[in-house]
């Protein structure tokens, strides 16, 4: 099982990275609009670490899964939450993805494997480990490490829901 913060834990700031891991920098999302840890002092965060497309043939299941995410994100909205997800765009396709999914929650992307918000969350170990975490009051509150050969669905989703209602997080 990969390491994930720990419950408890001060959630890092959202950074990125100019070239190198060396220069990190205020994160945008991938519309370019700045984001910041801080932007959800006084609301309940779910932050998603998920996947991106990496050839022409994952484009259309990653819009797929990006809407069930949407749909997820509608629900936590619904509860008084908000989620972030973050991962790559190395190869620029997420973009296209974002997109076509018209997707309802901030997207942050990376563009090498050094950015720092991957690995300040633990989220990347070679590959972008799938991760989902409950943020309030800039503290981790609870986490979820759905890597492979679990996944993002329903159950997944409607877990994180009920800890957020159970633990009135938002």
């Amino acid at each position: 099982m990969p390491e994930m913060l720990e419950v408890g834990a001060v959630a890092p700031e959202f950074l990125l990275c100019e070239e190198e891991y060396r220069y990190p920098k205020p994160a945008v999302d991938i519309n370019g609009e700045p984001i910041s840890i801080r932007d959800f002092d006084d609301k309940c965060l779910v932050l998603m670490f998920i996947g991106e497309a990496r050839y022409p043939e994952e484009v259309n299941p990653r819009i797929d899964y990006l809407k069930k995410i949407s749909a997820f994100a509608n629900e936590c909205k619904s509860l008084g939450a908000e989620l972030v997800a973050a991962g790559m765009n190395e190869r620029g396709l997420m973009q296209g993805c974002v997109d076509k999914a018209e997707i309802t929650f901030r997207y942050i992307p990376g563009d090498n494997h050094e950015t720092p918000i991957l690995h300040d969350y633990k989220a990347y170990g070679g590959h972008i480990n799938a991760f989902t975490y409950v943020i309030a009051g800039g503290e981790i509150k609870e986490r979820w490490d759905q890597t492979y050969p679990k996944s993002f669905d329903e159950a997944h989703f409607q877990e994180v829901l009920s800890y957020i209602a159970a633990n009135n997080l938002a």
